[in-house]
């Protein structure tokens, strides 16, 4: 046996664990589409990735892109685009979500249609194509997604998101269903809350709120549940240009800076 034998093997043990690790953390610390703690403030373009049938109020085109490195880690950084051009009608969307690294990687890649039904309820579907690959592993599939946003009031609304409803099995990605409730406690403070289910998973209520002390500024804080973290950041407008910065901690792995950055008219 040769001298070097046995601090290979640990090397690639090593390493092999902690693509196992990361695998699993990008499965069980992030929903099947992603979370923008403060992209969501900032614009309507990246509820493409949430809540689909909020796209309908885009009056303007306009495109947003938005990275965080998950826990500090290359191999967890996570990329989306979102982007919604307006018809007559409704409202054009594409989404492009990536997270991973070389050796493991997802991605989704979204093209819907949002409009609105009367003065009050807007409706979305989207149809995506997700895939998954790792050293000697891959996956694709094809999936739909549907959204519903109904204005009770003028300051009171409700949400109901479901991404894959036919669910896990033959490639697919788990079933996930999200339930929220918006309220505007004046036109400069907005609350939100949402519930999300993931097929095999326990539900994850996540608060946020969202503070306009400017007619060009922002700043936004909450809460998830499963996983516990906190998460807050600020965001500012120049012209046609928007960006935010945001930042979530985790008690164990840590936190987790993000940027979004959008271009277009409110």
């Amino acid at each position: 046996m040769p001298d070097n034998f046995a601090p290979l093997f640990v090397h690639h043990n090593m390493k092999y664990m902690f693509l196992i690790v990361c695998c699993l953390c990008a499965q069980s610390l992030s929903a099947q589409f992603p979370r923008f703690p403060l992209a969501e403030g900032i614009s309507g373009v990246f509820s493409a990735f949430t809540h689909p049938a909020l796209m309908a109020d885009l009056k303007h085109p306009a495109a947003g892109i938005y990275t965080e490195r998950r826990f500090m880690l290359r191999e967890l950084s996570v990329f989306a685009l979102g982007a919604g051009i307006p018809f007559s009608k409704g409202v054009l969307g594409v989404k492009y979500w990536q997270t991973g690294y070389r050796v493991f990687r997802e991605q989704l890649i979204g093209l819907g249609y949002s409009l609105p039904l009367g003065d009050r309820l807007r409706a979305a579907v989207y149809l995506d194509h997700q895939s998954a690959r790792a050293q000697g592993f891959s996956r694709r599939a094809m999936i739909g997604e549907a959204g519903v946003s109904w204005r009770l009031t003028g300051r009171f609304g409700v949400r109901v998101h479901i991404f894959n409803p036919a669910g896990s099995g033959n490639g697919r990605p788990p079933l996930c269903y999200s339930a929220g409730l918006h309220y505007s406690l004046s036109p400069q403070f907005l609350v939100d809350a949402v519930w999300v289910k993931e097929e095999g998973k326990p539900v994850s209520i996540q608060v946020s709120g969202l503070y306009r002390p400017l007619k060009d500024c922002w700043l936004q804080g909450g809460f998830a549940s499963q996983p516990v973290c906190q998460f807050a950041g600020l965001g500012f407008r120049t012209g046609d240009i928007r960006i935010g910065v945001s930042g979530s901690y985790h008690l164990n792995l840590g936190i987790t800076p993000g940027i979004a950055v959008v271009w277009g008219r409110e």
